[in-house]
């Protein structure tokens, strides 16, 4: 199994740490995520970005994604007025590029809080237009756009397997695809809101799920936690993966709650993972 570093948890860090952890805890990849100190994609000119290449380089660790803050402020494609939409594309088209630039092989964005006034059918259409637009840049770009799913707290958008799968068919782009948080469906089912698995991803998804976001879970709130520290089901979720023939890439995203110890983390969480793949 490919699994990968998330830079999230050391933007108290320099970059080249989170990329020397990743060679020496025995990552496969890195995901980059999108924000200062690091790796802002308006910020991202190109002594940066070959500066973030030679570190892939030097530390032999890929960039697998390229992955920008998108659901809050300043930037959200689900609210405020047709100027503030259009900000919000020219980002993450800016981010695509980006992502393009660095040798990424995906760009992930979550479409974030619509806010309480708008209607189901008024989401979908933003929804869907967004992607359209944005999809059709990837893909020229032969870049991939990846859909994250949010948990209810965070998000009144894209929710559950079933929403991403509306939402992939109605723009039907190559380039637009899946990705299953492991702690969304979890902590959703455990709290009633939505009975799905990992397999539902895979049961409505198939081949467009081509990415996972994997880290322990409390049951009950949002928190990623480390692999080991929760009660999310985590040897059966890679017992899946392998049933199913996944051949993707799986990012331990520990965020910000480690942000203080960040290596001991990384650390802790691929050893974690890496015994249970030999039990199944």
């Amino acid at each position: 199994m490919k699994f990968a570093s998330f830079t999230s948890g050391y933007q108290h860090r320099t970059l080249e740490e989170a990329f020397r952890d990743a060679a020496v805890f025995g990552y496969d990849g890195i995901e980059i995520w999108g924000c200062r100190p690091h790796a802002y994609a308006y910020d991202l000119n190109e002594v940066r970005i070959s500066a973030i290449r030679r570190l892939s380089e030097r530390y032999e660790v890929p960039i697998i994604g390229f992955t920008p803050k998108v659901n809050s402020y300043p930037f959200n494609l689900m609210i405020g007025e047709r100027d503030i939409w259009e900000d919000s594309i020219a980002y993450v088209k800016r981010a695509v590029d980006a992502s393009r630039d660095l040798g990424a092989g995906f760009t992930l964005i979550a479409m974030g809080h619509a806010g309480d006034l708008m209607t189901r059918k008024q989401i979908q259409e933003r929804i869907r237009e967004s992607l359209l637009v944005l999809g059709e840049y990837a893909e020229k770009r032969g870049r991939k756009l990846i859909i994250e799913p949010l948990s209810w707290r965070e998000a009144n958008t894209i929710n559950t397997a079933a929403q991403l799968a509306e939402a992939l068919d109605a723009v039907n782009c190559p380039a637009v695809c899946g990705m299953c948080d492991v702690v969304v469906p979890f902590v959703q089912q455990q709290q009633g809101i939505a009975d799905e698995t990992m397999d539902t991803y895979f049961d409505l998804l198939g081949d467009r799920l081509v990415h996972i976001h994997m880290t322990d879970s409390d049951g009950v709130s949002e928190d990623h936690v480390l692999p080991g520290e929760g009660v999310a089901p985590l040897e059966d979720m890679l017992r899946t993966l392998k049933a199913r023939n996944y051949g993707g890439w799986v990012t331990v995203e520990l965020v910000t709650k480690y942000i203080d110890r960040p290596s001991e983390a990384a650390k802790e969480a691929i050893e974690y993972l890496r015994t249970l793949e030999k039990r199944i």
